[in-house]
């Protein structure tokens, strides 16, 4: 299959916009005749109102907002409770609790007998649902990440928190006891102790052995950049001491290339004949000679063997290994903030 090509991408990305464009179009559309069947309802209109939120419930979209749809149901069963309508109110009351079971009929608005219908209808409405921050940043070291948790029908939760792909070690499970709504610190760090990865996970909510539909809450986690040490640079080269320092001199050396040249020089004169040689001095042996005597004197310098200088090289020694030992040691400190970085936790669409 042949890569999307530029057109290609332009159209799917003006697709997605004008989806986005048409469900928030249609909220609006839903949020306006969700407060024009109320408003029918407060004007002492109620069967008209309730005819009017019936007919807007048959025809619910399955993409409509949930928390408009928890509203109709809401005022819809208050409406029926004040016709006497008792077992359709309750009804409403436990189809809005079944949808969120955060939801709670506010006392300011309603009466106390639609709070104390709908908290019996809460009670026998099997349902659970999970509530956490849309974005935030929670340190592994000391801070815990909160999660509320919500049921209709009271008893026993289990919380999970795990990778989407299954891979990455998470804590849990959790289990606690909800009579109506309930938090839950969540640590942050998987089994070994060390703060979860980068991913995403899923924290999820059920009630074992009861028609509650498990809840579910998709979370990005995201380790924060951090300041790390600098590195110490290494030691300058003006720190170091010599290791070595020049040895004795070599007048073994000297000494028997100054003989070596006397010899050199004396012996042609000795063995030859004056008279035949004209009387003069073999210039070659002098200058043969000289050069033996100079090569000897010379040794004296460069015969000179280095020695070394114990305690400059156990000082330059420590210098490095100091270095070393400081470079590693930074080294792990910056390993470790980046391991226990604040973490970004974001809930994700599902």
């Amino acid at each position: 299959m042949s890569p999307p090509t530029g057109r290609w991408m332009a159209a799917l990305g003006a697709a997605v916009s004008i989806c986005s464009s048409s469900l928030a179009g249609q909220s609006r559309e839903l949020s306006l005749r969700v407060t024009r069947a109320v408003a029918v309802l407060d004007s002492a209109h109620t069967e008209r109102g309730i005819d009017s939120l019936r007919a807007l419930l048959a025809q619910w979209p399955p993409e409509g907002a949930i928390e408009l749809r928890v509203r109709a149901n809401v005022h819809l069963g208050a409406a029926s409770l004040s016709l006497g309508l008792r077992d359709s109110a309750l009804t409403r009351f436990s189809e809005a609790v079944g949808l969120d079971p955060f939801a709670t009929p506010d006392p300011e608005v309603f009466s106390p007998d639609v709070v104390a219908a709908f908290r019996e209808a809460r009670g026998s409405t099997p349902s659970v649902g999970v509530r956490v921050a849309a974005d935030t940043v929670i340190n592994p070291v000391g801070e815990a990440y909160l999660v509320a948790v919500a049921v209709g029908l009271p008893g026993d939760v289990i919380v999970r928190l795990a990778s989407t792909d299954g891979t990455a070690p998470a804590p849990g499970p959790f289990q606690l006891r909800v009579d109506s709504v309930s938090s839950l610190v969540l640590p942050l760090r998987a089994p070994d102790s060390l703060p979860l990865g980068s991913g995403d996970y899923r924290v999820t909510a059920g009630m074992p052995g009861t028609a509650a539909k498990t809840a579910t809450a998709l979370l990005r986690i995201t380790p924060q950049p951090v300041d790390s040490a600098p590195h110490d640079p290494p030691p300058d080269l003006a720190q170091f001491r010599p290791e070595t320092r020049p040895g004795a001199l070599a007048t073994g050396s000297a000494i028997g290339g100054l003989l070596v040249g006397l010899a050199a020089v004396a012996l042609p004169s000795l063995v030859s004949n004056s008279d035949v040689s004209g009387g003069g001095m073999d210039l070659r042996a002098i200058s043969i000679g000289s050069s033996i005597v100079i090569a000897g004197i010379a040794g004296v310098f460069v015969g000179r063997r280095p020695v070394p200088v114990a305690e400059n090289i156990e000082y330059n020694r420590l210098l490095r290994t100091s270095w070393e030992e400081r470079v590693r040691r930074t080294a792990a400190e910056n390993a470790h903030r980046r391991r226990w970085a604040p973490l970004r936790i974001q809930l994700l669409p599902e």
